[in-house]
């Protein structure tokens, strides 16, 4: 994350708050996949996977555009090093919720079983 400062004599409010993701996502490849029905449990595998990732993706989208609302919404300070001070401390804030909801969704789906995501 990061932000602008709007400074007057009396205060300092953060303007131009914005949070940046950056997403690897890696996924298992067979090389020599077999044919017929290994291969197709393996493909359906795949979809589940990509779907139980792709709700991690989504968990740091929205963790993302809540700690830009959590940020904005913070009142002004005395100056501005007491408003990094603040904006920091409620940024990692955020970030524990964002850890604690994808352990949460972990938690919930079986890490993707429950989705399909297992391959047996």
């Amino acid at each position: 994350w990061s932000y602008d400062y709007d400074r007057t004599e009396s205060q300092c409010r953060l303007t131009n708050v914005r949070a940046s993701v950056e997403i690897t996502m890696t996924l298992p490849r067979w090389a020599n996949e077999a044919p017929g029905e290994v291969s197709t449990r393996w493909q359906k595998y795949q979809a589940a996977l990509r779907t139980h990732e792709n709700g991690h993706v989504q968990n740091a989208v929205d963790a993302a555009r809540f700690l830009v609302v959590a940020l904005q919404q913070l009142p002004p300070a005395t100056d501005c090093d007491s408003a990094a001070q603040i904006a920091n401390a409620r940024g990692n804030q955020e970030l524990d919720l964002a850890r604690t909801a994808d352990k949460d969704y972990d938690a919930e789906t079986d890490h993707g079983a429950t989705q399909g995501a297992t391959f047996r």
